[in-house]
């Protein structure tokens, strides 16, 4: 992303990044161990911080194995210490009957705003 965007430029990001559950892609291997995966996507938090915003949102879908419910607050967790907020949102029935169980969105948001009279809140 360095190439394509500076510092703070990017309002929203939504993404869906590779869960690590084997799939077959065609440029990423998505069976890295844990500790790799996780790595990873931390450098990706600092890259989406590094262009999202002062005021900027930052929206995660993660996956995970029914037998392996973990991976995505770990995810989670690894995000968050580069974010001042993060909130968690499950799957929706709605979404189970879109045969969507097992995801997790989160939404990092990356400083919180200071209102006119000095008291602080975070932004949504």
């Amino acid at each position: 992303m360095r190439r394509f965007l500076d510092d703070g430029e990017v309002d929203v990001i939504v993404t869906s990044p590779p869960y690590n559950l084997g799939i077959k892609y065609n440029f990423y291997d998505d069976s890295v161990s844990r500790e790799q995966y996780l790595d990873w996507l931390e450098n990706v938090a600092k890259e989406c911080k590094r262009v999202l915003s002062d005021s900027g949102s930052f929206f995660l879908n993660i996956g995970y194995k029914p037998k392996d419910p973990w991976v995505a607050w770990e995810v989670a967790f690894r995000f968050r210490k580069h974010f001042a907020r993060a909130s968690m949102f499950f799957s929706s029935p709605k979404a189970e009957k879109l045969r969507l169980k097992n995801w997790r969105m989160v939404c990092h948001i990356k400083t919180r705003a200071t209102l006119e009279d000095g008291s602080r809140q975070f932004k949504t």
